[in-house]
């Protein structure tokens, strides 16, 4: 009996030593309120956020206000103001519901961005919005918001499987609800015009451009969403690497991939920002899932590329898989 004890005790010491310290779990404790529940809802909020706002984004004005003026400036600025202190206001929450809040947010902004049909307005209201949830959740949470970033950080070593499946169910679900909102936001039908905005920008839903093949649309995914996941690695997880700037460098990643990558996939990066859109405008175009993988194999190709290369190239030492002597 004494041996099984121990062997038990060693388990248990080993489950501890390999749980990032931001959210201190055991054997015993891993399905906690604060330990689980709490920052899984927090990665579904914040991807319902940002889907919203991403897709929100891309539609005319109807009231012909350009979005490179004073005007159109001034309006984002407020609503970044506005986000940035609702982020502030929820910073006392934990892991999992921090999650939910942030992909209720990014997906809610980054839908809405849509509407603005401007490549640039889209990349900004994008990765803006992501550096500030990071800046807001980081500490609870990891800041993930995006199921590949949840899969670089697995193999980074940084959170459990268990918590990691957690994020990613948070993260789908938080996208859906933040699309559905940017849906009731977008259904009215401007005067003179012939069908919703939320219909003429199909929700905000990512499709590759036409005589674009899925092989080339998962080529692209997977290379912009290694230097996003490289970014985060690097400027978030690595102990030499990370800083406070971290946020900002990771939302103009996302600024820089999508400016890049837009007119060929979308540029989602993300399978849960393609995922809430799709399943809410397909009652509209059920043609949308056609696709729909590109953006799940894509990602997590990539991920898992920039996943492997920093456990085996470019994280400190003590990370490292191989080659641990510096």
């Amino acid at each position: 009996m004494a041996q099984a004890s121990s062997e038990y005790n060693m388990a248990e010491d080993k489950v501890t030593l390999h749980v990032n310290d931001a959210i201190p779990q055991s054997a015993k404790s891993q399905f906690g309120f604060s330990n689980f529940f709490q920052p899984c809802m927090a990665e579904l909020l914040g991807l319902l956020l940002f889907v919203f706002i991403g897709c929100l984004a891309v539609q005319d004005s109807p009231l012909g206000v350009g979005t490179g003026s004073p005007a159109a400036i001034a309006v984002a600025v407020a609503h970044g103001f506005t986000i940035a202190l609702l982020i502030a206001g929820f910073g006392h929450m934990r892991p999992s519901l921090v999650e939910l809040v942030g992909v209720f947010l990014f997906v809610f902004i980054g839908t809405l961005s849509y509407s603005s049909l401007s490549v640039v307005a889209i990349a900004f209201a994008h990765g803006l919005i992501f550096a500030l949830l990071i800046a807001g959740f980081g500490h609870i949470s990891g800041g993930h918001f995006n199921p590949a970033v949840t899969l670089g950080v697995l193999i980074a070593g940084e959170i459990t499987p268990l918590l990691a499946l957690g994020y990613l169910v948070s993260q789908c679900v938080g996208a859906v609800i933040g699309a559905a909102c940017c849906r009731g936001v977008l259904s009215f039908v401007p005067e003179g015009a012939s069908m919703t905005p939320y219909e003429a920008i199909l929700g905000g839903a990512h499709d590759l451009a036409p005589g674009v093949d899925p092989g080339r649309g998962i080529l692209c995914e997977m290379l912009l969403t290694t230097v996003l996941i490289t970014t985060v690695l690097m400027t978030a997880v690595d102990s030499k690497g990370k800083n406070s700037l971290a946020p900002l460098a990771i939302g103009f990643a996302v600024t820089v991939c999508i400016l890049a990558g837009i007119n060929v996939t979308g540029a989602s990066m993300n399978p849960a920002r393609s995922f809430g859109p799709a399943v809410v405008i397909s009652y509209y175009k059920p043609a949308i899932w056609n696709h729909h993988y590109v953006y799940w194999v894509g990602p997590l190709l990539g991920s898992g590329f920039a996943g492997l290369m920093y456990r085996f190239v470019f994280a400190s030492a003590d990370k490292r898989l191989i080659l641990k002597e510096d």
